[in-house]
């Protein structure tokens, strides 16, 4: 067994992978609080969080339940394939929106994981019509799913798409395929041409049941396909679940960002938002009905700002940082921003 952990703090980020009885060491590390968070495919992922570290106290344990769920925080091993003419094939990124005024350009993966990663269809600070798909078809390949263990299951998934000015044949589809054989088990299109100029990200919910007693073994592929070149085509892919209930208590639930209490307006700003929080609604809530304290961590999980907040009341942030993801954190909650300027 495998596993991806990362840790970052004020002196420095590390990435380590565990051999194979899920151990990881690391030599000469300074003593300071670390965020931490752990990946692997077929186990849920931990949601960063902190811990002091030193090399007098040696050993921090990370319990990961079965599961799956993948932001593309991680890289967990998803392939690519792509037809030999076209250009914009899948690409792991933090997308970073595109050169100049255009109806397909987005700045942030989807809403509500950790990391800025998703995967997308080509990427970059270009004109829009320069890094989009074209002349072909992407395929994107997960890895292998092990659906035995579930009584009921359902894939999730967030996918954005955009089109504008597109004549040509243009679609996305899921299709599922039996892990030994290779066969097609089950197929639905996604978005196609008549979407024109949605721009959005869209959640999508499909059921699995008839799947688990066919087979346990299978994999499943996300196809965008533009035939032509005249229009923009955008497509991303974000936040894979397998959701449902089990056979097996060793399968647990995805995890979630719990953020009810947490706001900001507007989360995407060009230089400074209002962070709001709002008295709390829960038991567990980090002592939400009296002060709080909230953080705000960049890409790399570093510390950029933190302050102690009353309930109703805010915090303006921003001005002081450069353009990029970053979230707000308090307790088990956390609320994703996007600066847009400098």
């Amino acid at each position: 067994m495998r596993n991806s952990w990362a840790s970052s703090s004020s002196e420095g980020i590390y990435a380590l992978t565990t051999n194979s009885a899920g151990l990881a060491s690391i030599e000469g590390l300074y003593d300071d609080t670390y965020i931490i968070s752990a990946s692997r495919w077929g186990l849920l992922p931990t949601l960063p969080f902190a811990d002091t570290a030193n090399n007098a106290n040696a050993t921090i344990t990370i319990v990961m339940p079965y599961g799956y769920y993948d932001d593309f925080a991680t890289d967990l091993g998803w392939t690519v394939e792509s037809t030999d003419t076209m250009t914009g094939q899948w690409l792991r990124v933090v997308p970073t929106g595109t050169q100049g005024a255009s109806s397909c350009t987005f700045y942030s993966d989807a809403p509500d994981d950790w990391g800025g990663y998703c995967y997308t269809t080509a990427d970059g600070y270009a004109p829009p019509e320069d890094v989009d798909l074209d002349n072909g078809s992407t395929r994107l390949l997960s890895p292998a799913v092990d659906l035995s263990g579930y009584a009921t299951a359902a894939l999730h998934f967030d996918l954005y798409y955009c089109l504008a000015n597109e004549a040509n044949a243009t679609d996305a589809t899921c299709n599922i395929y039996n892990g030994s054989n290779g066969d097609l088990l089950f197929s639905t299109l996604l978005v196609d041409t008549l979407q024109n100029g949605s721009n959005a990200w869209r959640s999508f919910v499909l059921p699995l049941d008839a799947l688990i007693a066919e087979t346990p073994n299978t994999y499943f592929v996300i196809e965008a396909r533009n035939n032509g070149s005249a229009g923009i085509v955008e497509v991303a892919f974000d936040k894979f679940a397998i959701v449902g209930t089990n056979n097996s208590a060793d399968i647990a639930d995805i995890p979630t960002a719990n953020i009810p209490q947490l706001s900001a307006a507007p989360s995407i700003f060009e230089q400074q938002t209002n962070i709001i929080m709002r008295p709390a609604a829960t038991a567990n809530n980090n002592n939400l009905d009296g002060a709080a304290t909230l953080q705000i961590f960049d890409l790399y999980g570093r510390l950029v700002a933190q302050q102690t907040l009353l309930p109703n009341s805010s915090w303006q942030w921003g001005a002081q940082v450069p353009a990029g993801s970053y979230w707000v954190r308090c307790g088990n909650q956390q609320l994703k921003l996007i600066k847009t300027g400098y």
